[in-house]
């Protein structure tokens, strides 16, 4: 994250540079909605449209939406048996088995970025006219970043759930019929989190973020094009929060012990900034007098 930021100041430094070399020759003046700009947008919160009009000679107004119909399927194999409690209720100690399932539990992380936008691009030079652009305000929508959904095999946890069942009789004979381990017995990691399986085995959980998120960005090319068509492109982040994982089956005792290192869970280390890189195709809708 710190290399993105490194990048846009290069970037900003670059485009001041290049924008005060340029020739300043008068040019339309733009006043309060005297224009209107349209644009089909994609990058990485989505594709979408924007209308953009004028605030005044150095300022734009933008709104829009995107959408990002996203889906990421993965497999771990990170699922763990957590019986301390059980352990300690019948006063069972120094029980040595391994509590890790091995058995795969197959994974839909769909990604939901903001829906709308609503952004304010400051162009301070050839009199609000030029490609330069800084540009801040609020991306809005749902506060579900990740919707996390799957399950596993019943018959394969099954097998597992008879080796441990055997390693404990073997040191306290009779004792895993007073334990009785189950499906519900077993959790992976999401975030910093634990997340026991229901009785069928599945997975439902969600990663959330504020739901207004700021916006702060630089790029180049005017929301409304001197010409009837233009291109822009932004380079940013958004603010969203640290992820809050929630779901019916979470065990936020176990916050300390859980330890996550699959892309998901690197990936929501890191969310509390959502990078956005964009391209835009504008039209300018009037004529400039």
């Amino acid at each position: 994250m710190n290399k993105f930021f490194t990048v846009l100041a290069l970037l900003f430094t670059i485009a001041c540079f290049t924008a005060n070399g340029q020739d300043a020759a008068p040019r339309p003046e733009r006043s309060l909605f005297s224009n209107v700009g349209l644009s089909a947008n994609a990058g990485l919160t989505g594709v979408g449209a924007t209308v953009s009009t004028p605030l005044g000679k150095y300022f734009n107004l933008r709104a829009g939406f995107g959408i990002l119909p996203y889906t990421y399927k993965y497999t771990t194999n990170e699922l763990i048996l957590d019986i301390s409690e059980k352990l300690e209720e019948y006063g069972y100690e120094n029980v040595y088995i391994d509590n890790l399932a091995n058995v795969d539990v197959d994974l839909d992380a769909k990604i939901n970025v903001p829906a709308t936008h609503l952004l304010v691009d400051y162009t301070p030079f050839k009199s609000g006219l030029g490609a330069f652009h800084i540009t801040a305000g609020l991306y809005m929508g749902g506060s579900n970043l990740i919707h996390v959904n799957g399950h596993t095999s019943l018959d394969q946890l099954q097998q597992r759930i008879d080796v441990i069942e055997a390693e404990i009789d073997a040191q306290y004979p009779g004792a895993s019929g007073r334990l009785h381990i189950n499906v519900r017995d077993f959790l992976f990691d999401l975030g910093d989190e634990g997340i026991f399986l229901d009785e069928r085995g599945s997975v439902d959980a969600y990663a959330k973020v504020n739901s207004v998120r700021p916006y702060f960005g630089i790029g180049w090319g005017n929301a409304i094009p001197k010409n009837r068509v233009g291109f822009r492109f932004d380079i940013g982040a958004l603010y969203q929060g640290k992820p809050k994982i929630t779901s019916p089956n979470v065990d936020r005792s176990l916050r300390d012990e859980i330890n996550g290192n699959d892309d998901l869970n690197k990936v929501l280390k890191y969310a509390q900034l959502w990078p956005q890189i964009s391209f835009q195709i504008t039209v300018r809708l009037l004529k400039d007098k």
